[in-house]
């Protein structure tokens, strides 16, 4: 299944790639690579994901990392809707 990435996910991805390089480049690139196989792993199985908290969605808990990739499947694709710290307050909207 093909993976799409809206502006606030691409946007989230950049945040914490900053925030981590800017501490230890070798953690921001091992969260990028984990968030990298979670999302071939969607591409194979989008269907994993647990139902989200926001109607309509669904999520995926990156193994290992603090993150939660939330996203939408429609029209046999998977769109990728925002990647979040589990700690953060969660958006009113995503």
């Amino acid at each position: 299944m093909q993976i799409f990435s809206t502006q606030k996910a691409e946007s989230d991805l950049d945040e914490l790639a900053r925030f981590y390089a800017e501490r230890d480049p070798r953690v921001a690139l091992r969260l990028l690579a984990a968030i990298d196989k979670a999302r071939e792993h969607l591409s194979h199985f989008p269907e994993s994901g647990r139902p989200g908290r926001v109607d309509g969605t669904r999520e995926w808990i990156v193994w290992g990392t603090p993150f939660i990739l939330v996203y939408l499947i429609r029209n046999g694709s998977l769109r990728l809707l925002r990647v979040l710290h589990h700690a953060r307050q969660w958006p009113p909207t995503i």
